[in-house]
């Protein structure tokens, strides 16, 4: 959007700029991914110069993710309980529905524990299950070592992109264990 309105010499409000600099910023991991370019750059470097601020952004976001006390200890738990395999490349954590009520009117508990693992030495894979009485999502996050989130995401008909991806099963007899056994079987053979 912004490249076309370059391109068409439309102006690009400071709210607009705001706005398609904050997805620049999220789209590549805040520019720490090989996405972006010189252009990217570029780009950035005309919206800042236009009146948007990056701090303004960053502030904004941190003010976003600050978490209830009651979330920072729910995210205590979920560590306490992460599961690693593979030699400690992939990490996973269950959250079952009745913590799920609690916790997601508060924050993701999902993103909380993606967010922990991929600071954590040696794990190339994160994988959080939310487990309801009749589906199970999947969500997964990988290191620039290991990128398979997408390609795990579609053998259990879901979808994303090398580094970040989630899917959906759902029917009215779910057997977890089964599920949870066939993803991280799937997770082995990938990362070879």
């Amino acid at each position: 959007i912004l490249q076309l309105s370059q391109e068409a010499g439309w102006p690009v409000s400071v709210t607009a700029g705001e706005c398609l600099l904050q997805s620049i910023l999220s789209d590549t991991l805040g520019l720490s991914s090989d996405a972006p370019n010189g252009d990217t750059y570029r780009r950035i470097a005309g919206l800042l110069d236009s009146g948007v601020s990056r701090s303004k952004l960053e502030n904004a976001r941190r003010e976003l993710s600050k978490m209830h006390p009651k979330v920072f200890a729910y995210k205590a738990e979920l560590i306490q309980r992460t599961e690693f395999f593979n030699d400690g490349r992939t990490a996973v954590v269950v959250i079952p529905e009745d913590e799920l009520y609690v916790i997601s009117p508060l924050y993701n508990p999902g993103a909380l524990f993606l967010t922990e693992i991929s600071m954590v030495e040696g794990v190339d894979v994160g994988v959080s299950f939310k487990v309801y009485k009749n589906r199970v999502t999947g969500a997964i996050k990988c290191s620039d070592k290991a990128l398979i989130a997408g390609q795990l995401a579609e053998t259990f008909g879901g979808g994303g992109h090398p580094f970040a991806a989630g899917f959906k099963i759902e029917g009215n007899d779910i057997n977890f264990a089964q599920i949870k056994n066939e993803v991280l079987a799937k997770v082995t053979e990938l990362l070879g």
